[in-house]
């Protein structure tokens, strides 16, 4: 009989393990519900075992509850069986899914709390969830925002001008923000004026731009962007933009090159840009220093200088002047930029005098930028050089008229351009000056009656040496002129004088 007891209570013991075991109610609905304001808030109900059984509903008791801030719980639904309790606006319904689902009709802001579905079995314990339930209203969006122009020689240095006024409007909950932007970068609060009102659970939020204005604004747009939240997504809207006109003299003037440096070949181009910041944009006048009483008019365009075909003779520095609103700026610091021409050299050849005892002396000038420099051919020892100038360089030859230095001597100028030739021809000559002090002492050792004589044929020979003087000044002279640049067929002209230029054309 023992056994039989003992039995009994061991599959009872056993049974009440196994209930245990699988007794936990699981109670689930939605952690947060939003309902529009005059709508319908929905929350489901669903309850399991924790093997996912669904237990039927004459087999649980299931209340609903309600708590607002830290205010008492109020119990607002009761069911146990086919015993059901509601009150006002909260409605139960039961779908086929086998759950409850709690419906308040005409959502009211005051609804806005948390609800509790709890659910008890027998054996299998109690359990519940909680919802949060939220109400919205959508807020209507308005702005005014328009372009604005100052002039900032007649503002306050600590001024500020009203961009406008962004309104998010009977919103509820609070918009989270109205944010104001300059050219997409956002504005800080700091220039923002906000105002929040509430009326009956609406909310306002009133957002005003003031701002200081700087040269750097100048054509910066403004725009606002209000965002708030409603079921399922965040709204974002933006204003139209605002476009900030700046009226400002300029404060300084700065002038660049093309080619940069300035540096420019002969017959290339070259353009001068001169700029200042200012609006109204300010009109722009060039000079080639130091004549500033002369503007430039040729190749002017706007704010720009064209040298075309540049010229060696255009090298120098060249100023820029503004004028803004009728006003010449004389109190700002010109724009200043140098143009450089580089071209060949250009070779001149003199034939400085004759020095006694058979020697003649020659000197060989050469210009061009960059300054170029001087070698002789065949190369003289008996040479000096001479820096004149940026651009010009002499060099001194001193040569014999004897028969043994008859020939051709060449004077060759170069630079990073290029190159050109000067040539001196050598031939025997009689030195006409030993000549005539020969005769002289001659004619000295006569006497007496001989001396009319000797007095004329003293002036027959210093004219008739200054006829072979002038002879020869002509021929050296008739074969001096300007040397340019080696021509691209590279032949010379060879003359019938003392000292001969080769003539070259100027090429590139």
């Amino acid at each position: 009989m023992d056994f039989y007891v003992t039995h009994y209570l061991l599959l009872i013991v056993m049974i009440l393990v196994r209930d245990a075991a699988t007794s936990t109610l699981n109670v689930t609905v939605p952690p947060l519900v939003e309902a529009k304001l005059g709508g319908d808030i929905k929350i489901p109900c669903d309850w399991r075992l924790a093997d996912g059984e669904h237990l039927d509903q004459s087999k649980i008791t299931l209340v609903w509850f309600c708590v607002k801030d830290q205010k008492p719980i109020t119990r607002l639904y009761y069911r146990q069986g086919h015993i059901k309790f509601f009150e006002n606006r909260h409605i139960l319904s039961f779908d086929v899914d086998k759950d409850f689902t709690l419906i308040i009709k005409s959502a009211r802001f005051d609804d806005e709390m948390k609800f509790i579905c709890q659910v008890s079995s027998g054996n299998f314990g109690i359990s519940e969830a909680t919802a949060e339930v939220k109400v919205f209203v959508e807020p209507e969006f308005e702005h005014e925002v328009s372009d604005q122009v100052v002039d900032l020689t007649r503002f306050e240095a600590n001024g500020s001008v009203e961009i406008g006024t962004c309104v998010l409007k009977n919103g509820h909950p609070k918009p989270s923000s109205v944010t104001w932007y300059k050219s997409e970068i956002p504005i800080l609060q700091d220039n923002v004026t906000e105002t929040v009102t509430e009326d009956s659970g609406k909310w306002t939020v009133r957002s005003t731009l003031r701002y200081k204005p700087r040269i750097h604004d100048h054509g910066s747009q403004f725009f606002c962007k209000a965002s708030y939240h409603i079921p399922g997504e965040s709204i974002s809207m933006v204003s139209s933009k605002a476009t900030l006109t700046l009226m400002f003299p300029p404060a300084s003037v700065f002038i660049t090159v093309e080619p940069q440096h300035g540096n420019v070949q002969e017959d290339g181009n070259a353009t001068l840009t001169c700029n200042a910041n200012a609006n109204p944009p300010p009109s722009y006048t060039f000079y080639k220093m130091p004549d500033t009483n002369k503007p430039i008019t040729k190749g002017v365009n706007g704010n720009q200088l064209h040298l075309a075909r540049i010229t060696r003779s255009q090298s120098g520095k060249y100023r820029c002047q503004v004028t803004w609103q009728d006003r010449t700026m004389t109190n700002l610091k010109p724009g200043i930029a140098s143009i450089t021409v580089s071209y060949q050299p250009v070779v001149t050849l003199k034939n400085e005098s004759t020095v006694m005892n058979g020697w003649m002396r020659f000197s060989c000038t050469a210009v061009g930028h960059p300054r170029p420099t001087i070698e002789w051919n065949p190369s003289k020892a008996t040479t000096t050089a001479k820096v004149l100038n940026e651009t010009t360089v002499m060099d001194t030859i001193v040569i014999s008229e004897s028969a043994e230095s008859a020939g051709v001597t060449a004077c060759i100028a170069r630079n990073s351009i290029g190159t050109a030739k000067g040539l001196i021809f050598q031939k025997p000559s009689v030195d006409r000056l030993s000549w005539l002090k020969d005769m002289w002492k001659e004619a000295s050792a006569i006497a007496g009656g001989a001396l009319i004589f000797l007095v004329a044929s003293v002036i027959i020979a210093v004219v008739c040496c200054k006829k072979c003087s002038r002879k020869r000044s002509s021929e050296v002279a008739s074969t001096m002129r300007e040397v340019k640049p080696e021509s691209s067929n590279g032949k010379e002209a060879a003359g019938n004088g003392v000292a001969v230029n080769i003539p070259q054309d100027h090429t590139h």
